[in-house]
């Protein structure tokens, strides 16, 4: 979904440079709730995902607990998005098709934040 929302809009001027942090942190913490609200038996029904969220100042529905933990992670989470960027960039991923670089790196960032709640 958020590689077709992208893909929609992108008239050959993304800035994926600039947007790539703001979407691993915003996977990342979605993947978080979804799996936090699996593991606590709690229904995720309310739960979504809106591509339009990235940039503005969302909420995720989990303790306040682990919002905190989540917050102390940012600077590693951003540290990542960089080095998945200089890696893109130095391979020329970026001229590729969305799919053959977008999709693994949302794919990846969403399992491990799946698994960053499970190891708590």
């Amino acid at each position: 979904m958020l590689k077709n929302y992208i893909e929609f809009y992108d008239n050959g001027n993304w800035h994926w440079q600039l947007d790539l942090e703001f979407i691993v942190l915003y996977v990342f913490d979605k993947a978080v709730e979804l799996t936090y609200n699996v593991i606590e038996g709690k229904s995720t029904d309310k739960l979504y995902f809106d591509i339009r969220e990235i940039f503005s100042l969302y909420h995720l529905a989990v303790s306040e607990t682990l919002q905190e933990k989540i917050d102390g992670e940012i600077d590693k989470l951003l540290n990542i998005a960089i080095d998945i960027h200089s890696f893109i960039e130095q391979n020329n991923y970026h001229l590729c098709n969305k799919e053959t670089w977008f999709r693994p790196v949302v794919f990846t960032i969403a399992v491990n934040g799946m698994r960053y709640v499970m190891e708590l």
